[in-house]
């Protein structure tokens, strides 16, 4: 997901905890649109190994939509 405000993205974060995800915050830039909160959950070796997990999420119900990104360190 990704927020205009860090309590917007706050419920939804603790909602992806809540379930055993490794869920964080991350600040970002939007051009045009200016300091938006996005939300990440996990860390892969692969982006197949990315995708994968996010298929399981959505069959196990704990995501309703995901998209893979490389996110910098």
């Amino acid at each position: 997901g990704s927020y205009p405000s860090t309590s917007e993205a706050e419920p939804e974060l603790k909602k992806l905890k809540s379930k055993g995800l490794g869920a964080e915050v991350r600040e970002v830039e939007v051009p045009g649109k200016g300091k938006w909160f996005r939300l990440y959950v996990g860390q892969f070796p692969t982006v197949k190994d990315a995708e994968a997990t996010g298929k399981n999420y959505k069959t196990e119900k704990l995501i309703r939509d995901f998209v893979v990104v490389k996110v910098p360190n």
